[in-house]
């Protein structure tokens, strides 16, 4: 579909993207970070995501995300942490965005706002038990009591577990525990770049 000339409303009329599910994204995304009255305020602009400025409008939104959009999918952040923009956003199917959401209960921690999951990951923890134990209502320092990692490593003269020094080199925990378990040095898990893989869905 080319949208070289898709500018004004008799051309989104023409299109089939008047009150469509794509429109309807993008004013929920608008919703989500800059309406205090919305229900999802608190998870997204109350947070600090806010929406790229090539995005202030529709034709802008259109531009970027419309060339890999197909019926039936939903707007998704790669970074749940990060802004609405282009490098951040995909488009999934609705089961994938459902499983995503069953992670995003946010909790802050000395000074740092995460997902229970990401949380599990950075502290090296058992995620179901940290989950239901957040769930029983038990503050976090508690929760993570006798689930963080134990197990150290040695790099460089340093020792340090496994979550620190994942933290430090900027993977998750279990992205460096499973090059470990490979059977990789040290050495090798820690300096070795991660694959960057796309997650846009072309149709």
């Amino acid at each position: 579909m080319n949208i070289d000339c898709v500018t004004d409303k008799k051309h989104y009329l023409r299109l089939g993207l008047s009150n469509s599910p794509i429109r309807q994204a993008y004013y929920n995304m608008r919703k989500r970070c800059l309406s205090k009255s919305s229900k999802s305020y608190e998870n997204y602009g109350g947070r600090g995501i806010k929406i790229c400025k090539e995005w202030s409008t529709f034709e802008g939104f259109l531009k970027d995300m419309l060339p890999t959009y197909s019926l039936g999918l939903t707007l998704e952040r790669k970074e749940v942490n990060g802004d609405y923009c282009k490098d951040n956003c995909c488009w999934v199917d609705r089961k994938a965005q459902a499983n995503n959401k069953r992670n995003n209960h946010y909790v802050t921690y000395n000074g740092e706002t995460l997902t229970l999951s990401e949380f599990a990951a950075k502290y090296g923890a058992d995620y179901e038990l940290f989950r239901h134990r957040i769930n029983d209502g038990w503050d976090i320092e508690k929760a993570l009591s006798g689930l963080k990692e134990k197990e150290t490593i040695v790099y460089n003269g340093v020792t340090k577990t496994v979550a620190e020094f994942a933290e430090e080199y900027g993977m998750t925990y279990h992205q460096l525990k499973k090059r470990l378990m490979r059977g990789w040095t040290v050495t090798r898990a820690l300096a070795q770049p991660l694959r960057t893989k796309s997650t846009h869905i072309y149709v």
